[in-house]
């Protein structure tokens, strides 16, 4: 899918159809634990799983670096929805499956989130998250 940002009713057209779109699998997280630097996740798969791998990313929510050489010295920059740690699971079950991924030593519990979703290994589509 390609346009440019003029082409408005294209855009929305696109958009419209997206969100329409009915996915062939559902993706629920259960419960999630955190202990030992590592979250624990229970989650529940629904639907075709074919050929799909779950995806589990650990995201900071907002960072803070202050510049101390270069052309930005002396400036601090924000950055938000930093990846911190990503893991790729081969193998998906329809089902309640069990997952776990390292929590990097330096982060705050209260400012980061987790994100799942499932992707086609041939095309690259997302297909539940």
């Amino acid at each position: 899918m390609e346009f440019v940002g003029s082409d408005a009713s294209k855009i929305a057209e696109n958009i419209s159809r997206v969100l329409h779109y009915e996915s062939e699998a559902k993706l629920s997280i259960d419960t999630l634990s955190s202990g030992n630097r590592a979250v624990q996740i229970k989650y529940e798969v629904v639907g075709n799983t074919g050929n799909s791998v779950l995806n589990i990313a650990i995201v900071e929510k907002k960072i803070t670096t202050t510049v101390s050489a270069g052309e930005n010295n002396g400036a601090t920059l924000t950055s938000f929805n930093v990846v911190r740690n990503f893991k790729t699971i081969n193998e998906i079950y329809e089902g309640t499956n069990k997952a776990s991924i390292d929590l990097p030593a330096s982060l705050a519990l209260n400012n980061l989130f987790i994100v799942l979703y499932l992707q086609n290994k041939g095309n690259g589509g997302i297909t539940a998250a």
